[in-house]
């Protein structure tokens, strides 16, 4: 079983985290020598803090959208 299943985030939700923080002009790329870290805008973060910090990005353009 591999260390993301183990965490219970499937890689497709992953996917779609990075994307969205494409998307709004963040720079997103895997880390060279860690496994479940990647590196956003200069700043080594993990998985976890990828998917909190996409998470937050949405649901504040969702507010922005509904005012």
């Amino acid at each position: 079983m591999s260390a993301r299943a183990q965490a219970g985030e499937p890689p497709a939700r992953l996917y779609e985290a990075i994307l969205h923080l494409r998307r709004l002009g963040h720079q997103v790329r895997r880390h060279e020598n860690g496994a479940r870290q990647h590196v956003l805008d200069g700043a080594v973060v993990s998985e976890a803090m990828l998917m909190e910090l996409a998470m937050t990005r949405f649901r504040r353009a969702a507010r922005v959208m509904t005012r």
